[in-house]
């Protein structure tokens, strides 16, 4: 049956009028001036009925215009690179994007994740179609945590497959999952990251063993750095696997893991040559012939940390003084067993040494100090604490030959007194931090020179006096000099009063019972560390009313019970200090 002339004639005029607008349309989009395109149409050009999910089968040319060359800032709708957003370093983008993509950031409240399939009330038309198969999506998922990335896995299947990319997990941090770790959740990692992999953490991860790590070393024979603190079911097998397989580790810690012996040393020392950083802090089972072997492999070590390893002796400190002569880092703590002897030996050989820890070091004397000040000009930090037969003639040597000093631990060093601070008063101007707890023999004197040197203008900025017996209100003027200060701690200083308090306070505009947030003073300050006898409840409601107490990241009053549980727990009110 022949459709009618007239029927014919209108067919024929539609025709031309669908023909006339997708000309119009298809010249409107090659201007970049159709903003107003249909959202469904661009999800025609980019879903697919495919089992695959999505697929970039063709971006749409105004998209092609837009969107990437946003990534090099030559797009006239983008004309600043949006690349640098993504971490907040562009000027143009103050603040980093990426937050915005959990609701994590201030600026951007609602999540923007729900946004990428349209089932967000803030974000009404889905996002997805714009990105999918775009680079810039390649480089945003490169700056995600992991767990923004898992919630992106869920978006699409071409989402799962972008965001579970083994460059996407290159590091990997576990802690905040750490009871929910178990070893196959190390294996599947290892297989999904492969040797894209180089930073992994699985500190506090107890359920992690010998069987999942010999796989993650198998699979993930680039790894750089590896963190196994806590890990306590593994043993000298999991060494073993590392040696064998991640040639590439610089960092590894072993913090913890009791059943680590010095086989598990030969191992590393083998296979780990690269090794730059080592923590055995606490593995008790090692010994000097487990430190003689690592040594002898890896001579590139620059971090040793020993705390806790009370087997140790001098001859251990010998055999690191032979061969690792890079070293800049070395901590003893608790190492009972070592004397004079062997600092002296390490002092020998290790002259680029910055940081040294000999806290509970008991038999060590002044020929320590001697060693360190005539060897050792580099160094920086020394923490000493407990160790009571170091006098003010070590401490001077010291002082006069270590220019470098920021940070000195000496608490319980009981026979030093006045003359080790002004030595350090006139050798030290770099010194950030002291400690002087249970040093009852440091008076006003001693305080009046440290806070009248240069180190105690410019860069003091925490200063520990629990328990020094002798220093009194007259410390308190003397430290009004020292601009910088961050935390005073005056535990148990009990010729410190009422007075000297307020006193303080009025001369420095002082908030609370002796610290305040000022523009010349304590600027920057974020604890207050004060056990005051005199310090009663009624102290707590004038605490409350500074402004300073909703900055402060920690607030420790220890009265003896002067001051009540029911006036304390008024602290919590009010905003909270940032995570």
């Amino acid at each position: 049956m022949q459709a009618s002339p007239a029927r014919e004639q209108s067919d024929k005029r539609q025709r031309v009028r669908v023909e006339s607008a997708d000309k119009e349309r298809t010249k409107r989009n090659a201007n970049g001036l159709d903003a107003q395109r249909n959202t469904r149409s661009t999800e025609n050009a980019v879903f697919s009925n495919n089992d695959d999910g999505l697929i970039n089968k063709k971006l749409p040319k105004e998209l092609l215009l837009s969107i990437v060359p946003a990534l090099s800032g030559s797009s006239p709708f983008y004309p600043h690179s949006i690349v640098p957003a993504l971490s907040g370093s562009s000027p143009f983008y103050p603040h980093s994007i990426v937050p915005a993509l959990n609701g994590s950031s201030p600026f951007y409240p609602h999540s923007i994740v729900p946004a990428l399939s349209g089932s967000s009330p803030f974000y009404p038309h889905s996002i997805v179609p714009a990105l999918s198969g775009s680079p810039l999506l390649a480089v945003i998922f490169s700056f995600l945590d992991i767990v923004t990335l898992c919630r992106c896995a869920q978006i699409s299947k071409a989402w799962n497959i972008l965001a579970l990319d083994g460059s996407n997990w290159q590091r990997i941090d576990l802690f905040n999952f750490q009871t929910d770790v178990e070893g196959r959740v190390v294996e599947n990692i290892s297989k999904r990251c492969g040797g894209f992999l180089r930073k992994l953490s699985l500190r506090g991860c107890i359920g992690v063993g010998d069987s999942s790590l010999k796989t993650f070393a198998q699979n993930c024979r680039n790894i750089e750095h590896l963190n196994l603190n806590g890990c306590t079911k593994i043993t000298d097998s999991t060494c073993y696997s590392l040696s064998r397989f991640c040639s590439k580790l610089k960092h590894l810690d072993l913090t913890s893991c009791v059943s680590v012996t010095n086989s598990s040393l030969k191992g590393i020392s083998d296979g780990c040559r690269n090794l730059e950083y080592l923590n055995l802090s606490w593995c008790d089972q090692i010994t000097k012939e487990g430190i003689e072997a690592l040594v002898r492999g890896c001579r590139g070590l620059k971090a040793l940390l020993l705390r806790g390893c009370t087997q140790l002796e001098d001859e251990a400190l010998k055999h690191i003084q032979h061969h690792c002569h890079e070293l800049v880092s070395l901590n003893l703590q608790s190492c009972s067993r070592i004397t004079d002897e062997g600092v002296v030996q390490l002092c020998r050989g290790c002259h680029r040494l910055q940081a040294l820890c000999l806290s509970g070091c008991s038999n060590l004397t002044d020929a320590s100090l001697t060693a360190l000040g005539l060897n050792c000009p580099r160094l920086q930090i020394l923490e000493a604490a407990r160790c009571s037969h170091l006098t003010d003639a070590g401490f001077t040597l010291l002082a006069r030959n270590c220019h470098e000093l920021e940070k000195m631990d000496l608490e319980e060093c009981v026979l030093i007194t006045d003359s080790t601070l002004i030595q350090l008063s006139i050798h030290c101007p770099k010194l950030q931090a002291l400690s002087l707890s249970h040093c009852e023999l440091i008076t006003d004197e001693g305080i009046l020179h440290l806070s009248s040197s240069t180190c105690g203008h410019e860069r003091l900025r925490v200063l520990e006096l629990d328990n020094c017996l002798l220093v009194t209100d007259a410390s308190l003027e003397h430290l009004e000099n020292c601009r910088g200060l961050e935390r005073l701690e005056l535990y148990d200083c009990q010729q410190v009063t009422r007075a000297g308090i307020k006193r303080m306070r009025r001369v420095l505009d002082f908030g609370v019972e002796g610290m305040k947030r000022s523009s010349s003073s304590l600027e920057h300050s974020t604890f207050l560390m004060l056990r005051l006898s005199f310090l009663m409840s009624k102290s707590m409601p004038t605490l409350l009313q500074s402004p300073l107490h909703q900055q402060w990241q920690e607030v420790d009053i220890d009265c003896a019970g002067a001051v009540s549980y029911s006036d304390s727990s008024s602290l919590g009110q009010g905003p909270h200090p940032p995570g």
